[in-house]
C-alpha cells in the first residue's frame, strides 16, 4: 500500500521535477508579469515594386500563405536576425510559381507597430528579385 502512495506520488511530482527553468512559474502564480497596457501590435508586411518602379502590397495567397503565417515567418527571422535567409526561402517560394504574375524586381519588408494613438512603420528588409 505504502509503495502505490510513494508511487502515485512520485508520478505526480516527476514533470516538475524535470523542468529545467522556471517559465512556469513566471507565467502564472505569483511570479507573474503585470499586464502592460500600452503594448504595441507589431506587424510584418511584405511590400514589391514591379518592373514599372510601381510598389504594392504583396498578396500572401500568391505564395498559398495566409498573412498571419507570413507574419510569424517574418517575426521569426527578423528577431532571429536572419532575415537575409527569410529573403532566400520567400524568392525560391515565389520562382516555383508557374508564370510571373507581379513582374517583381524588389521586395520590401516594413516592421509595423501600431499603437493606440498612431501607426510606425520602418523597413527592416530589401531584397533584389533574381
Amino acid at each position: 500500500m505504502k509503495a502505490k502512495i510513494l508511487l502515485t506520488l512520485v508520478l505526480l511530482w516527476l514533470p516538475f521535477l524535470l523542468i529545467n527553468d522556471f517559465y512556469p512559474l513566471f507565467r502564472f502564480g505569483m511570479f507573474a508579469e503585470p499586464v502592460k497596457k500600452n503594448m504595441p501590435q507589431e506587424l510584418f508586411i511584405l511590400y514589391f515594386s514591379n518592373k514599372k518602379g510601381i510598389i504594392n502590397q504583396f498578396e500572401t495567397y500568391v505564395l498559398g500563405l495566409d498573412a498571419s503565417v507570413l507574419n510569424y515567418l517574418a517575426r521569426k527571422y527578423y528577431y532571429q536576425k536572419k532575415l537575409d535567409e527569410f529573403g532566400r526561402k520567400l524568392q525560391k517560394s515565389y520562382q516555383k510559381i508557374p508564370g510571373n504574375p507581379y513582374e517583381l524586381k524588389e521586395w520590401y519588408l516594413y516592421r509595423v507597430l501600431v499603437f493606440a494613438e498612431k501607426r510606425d512603420s520602418f523597413l527592416v528588409a530589401r531584397y533584389e528579385n533574381k
